[in-house]
């Protein structure tokens, strides 16, 4: 979802789009969140925690954590998740499967998407693809 030069195109062509707000202003406000921004964040920190299995879990764990403060605040999240990838992005696409062939990139198994998917969906909250 991450478009390159996006914040500084918005600065510059609507700069009062562009601003801090206290956190009590986004109460019963709707917020878009990019899921993949925020599974990557949960699942390249926390530690390297595990469940029982052996499994990694910090991205469940910072899931959890995240909507639930979301929540707490009276903040309405809506989590958009990446659907198949428009052909223009095949150049991309080639680019960071390279970063991941040569250990460059943190690579994070499909499951772990579909894990936060369904945890978020169990606290009742809104995903899109």
């Amino acid at each position: 979802m991450g478009i390159t030069g996006l914040f500084s195109l918005i600065k510059s062509a609507a700069p009062d789009a562009i601003r801090t707000v206290p956190v009590s202003d986004l109460e019963s406000l709707r917020i878009g969140i990019d899921a993949s921004i925020n599974i990557y964040q949960w699942y390249a920190t926390g530690g390297n925690r595990t469940d029982a299995r052996g499994k990694p879990c910090n991205h469940l764990l910072g899931a959890l954590s995240r909507v639930t403060v979301m929540l707490e605040l009276g903040i309405v999240p809506v989590y958009v998740f990446d659907g198949p990838p428009p052909a223009v992005k095949a150049d991309t696409i080639a680019d960071r499967q390279a970063a991941r062939d040569n250990g460059r990139a943190l690579v994070i198994p499909r499951e772990a998407f579909d894990e936060v998917k369904h945890l978020i969906q169990l606290m009742g909250v809104t995903c899109v693809q």
